[in-house]
């Protein structure tokens, strides 16, 4: 049976690198494991996945270990089965080429006679190792997650003044359930704030709100879309800066 997994604190978003040539895919994969980026999500933030199954093919011939690295999914809409809900899990299997996800993700608004009988079929075919949900946070769940099989929650986090202050005195919601987030930033300018105490750290604005969630109580994974290494190399830089306590406390209030 495969060992439960560690995941990297930053995750790629891959759902739309289909859309890249395939010798750029592969570039792409092994950028984001030399900057120790070894998860890989399949299902965006808007539940799409690939068309095609070009994310799979690129990494086949990525030459990278499927030992060294781990892929994550999940639902694409709400199953009105579990056979639906086993063909999702299929589906996403057959777009990255791979006999098994590390992590898939569950809708809490999916019911638990729909959800049980499909995940213990997956489990037991060994075509996923570990189960996330999205937003266990969230009110009105009908599923209620088994900590031995929940191993993540994962949510979208829009970046505003107001959504970092109230993450300031967050705490982690279960040190069984590691917590990952969707980040977007709508509105640069927003960041405008931080440029000096950025600066101190020879960090773009950008850079220091990906230190300031790196390094949180709540170790956070953030999870980045899209295909731009400069991207991936600030989340990178962020993850290895280390602010001082007084910095980390200010910076909400510089918002």
């Amino acid at each position: 049976m495969r060992q439960r997994n560690s995941y990297s604190r930053i995750i790629q978003d891959i759902t739309d690198w289909e859309q890249a040539p395939k010798g750029e895919i592969i570039r792409l994969y092994h950028h984001c494991v030399e900057k120790n980026i070894t998860s890989f999500m399949i299902t965006g933030s808007n539940r799409q996945i690939p068309k095609t199954e070009l994310p799979g093919i690129a990494l086949s011939e990525s030459g990278l270990s499927r030992d060294e690295i781990q892929l994550l999914g999940g639902m694409s809409r709400i199953p009105g089965d579990s056979d639906e809900l086993v063909l999702q899990v299929e589906n996403l299997l057959l777009k990255l080429d791979t006999d098994y996800l590390d992590l898939f993700f569950l809708d809490l608004n999916t019911p638990t006679e729909v959800i049980m009988p499909a995940i213990e079929r997956l489990f037991s075919q060994g075509k996923i190792v570990e189960t996330g949900v999205y937003d266990l946070h969230r009110p009105g769940s009908n599923f209620t997650p088994h900590k031995n099989t929940v191993k993540a929650n994962i949510s979208k986090w829009d970046f505003t003044p107001a959504a970092v202050k109230s993450l300031l005195l967050k705490e982690p919601f279960s040190e069984e359930i590691e917590e990952m987030l969707w980040i977007h930033i709508s509105d640069p300018n927003n960041l405008k704030p931080l440029e000096q105490m950025a600066q101190k750290y020879s960090l773009s604005e950008q850079e220091l709100l990906f230190a300031w969630l790196l390094h949180h109580e709540v170790p956070f994974h953030l999870v980045l879309g899209g295909r731009d290494k400069e991207l991936i190399n600030s989340a990178s830089k962020a993850l290895h800066t280390t602010l001082i306590q007084e910095d980390w406390q200010n910076l909400p209030k510089k918002l």
